[in-house]
């Protein structure tokens, strides 16, 4: 499905164009995957070593997420793979065949095991995009897009994807604070966390998995989020669409008691 526009996507795409400017146009022909039988095939590796970057398919990029396996070796693969995976997301294109909101995950152990992945410059981009990408998907929410992902899901993926907590929690605080689409915004987030919930949990499974660190910056934000002004008004607003009058009462039992540990799977 084509998303529609947003006032934000036109500079999301500027920015995966930036990205793709400071990457390697094909993979290395070095590129480390697993041959096993259920993995990737010779063939396949070949067509995707062949293949500019920017043209591999989603299929070529699911495939490589499925062969990809320990740690990575080569930050030179993740460099060339990066622009692609992002500008996928960008169009709400699956980039894993039974994604758990771990699609980032190579790029986020990359950024642990390099120094200098990515570079400065390129980091720099990845948070502009993480700004555009929050802003155009809670757009889309507003809108009723029935887009794959919803900001709440992307802050997973994004963390987990190595981003820092806080260059994904600041641009959802200037979502949230806009004057056309934040409030709108704000409640598609809360239905989603609410959604979420399991045994007085937030599920969060790809983030208790490989990013656990990251639990606590991301608790210490949604806490106070939760006590806010703007979520008590909300909460308490006997005209909200049927949707968010089912799901969102369960969040007042998370005020002023939700820690890193209720954050997981």
């Amino acid at each position: 499905m084509t998303l529609p526009d947003t006032p934000f996507r036109q500079d999301l795409f500027a920015t995966v164009e930036a990205l793709y400017r400071l990457a390697p146009d094909r993979v290395p022909p070095t590129l480390m995957v697993c041959h096993c039988p259920c993995c990737m095939t010779r063939e396949t590796l070949a067509e995707i070593v062949a293949t500019p970057v920017r043209d591999l398919s989603s299929a070529l990029i699911q495939e490589y997420s499925n062969s990809a396996h320990g740690d990575p070796t080569d930050p030179d693969d993740l460099l060339a793979l990066l622009p692609r995976y992002l500008d996928l997301i960008a169009q709400d294109i699956e980039v894993d065949y039974n994604s758990v909101r771990a699609d980032l995950k190579r790029f986020g152990d990359g950024r642990g095991i390099h120094p200098g992945f990515p570079p400065p410059a390129m980091v720099l981009l990845m948070d502009q995009y993480a700004h555009a990408l929050l802003h155009h998907f809670a757009a889309l929410q507003v809108m009723d897009v029935d887009a794959v992902e919803t900001p709440w899901m992307l802050v997973e993926i994004l963390v987990v994807g190595g981003w820092p907590v806080a260059a994904v929690t600041g641009p959802l605080d200037d979502l949230f604070a806009r004057p056309d689409i934040g409030r709108g915004a704000l409640i598609g987030f809360l239905v989603d966390m609410a959604r979420s919930q399991r045994d007085g949990r937030l599920e969060l499974w790809a983030l208790a998995q490989y990013r656990r660190e990251a639990a606590a910056d991301l608790a210490a934000w949604l806490s106070p989020l939760l006590e806010s002004d703007a979520v008590t008004e909300i909460l308490t607003d006997p005209a909200l669409p049927d949707e968010a009058q089912l799901w969102l009462p369960s969040l007042a039992g998370l005020k002023g008691r939700l820690t890193a540990e209720m954050l997981g799977g």
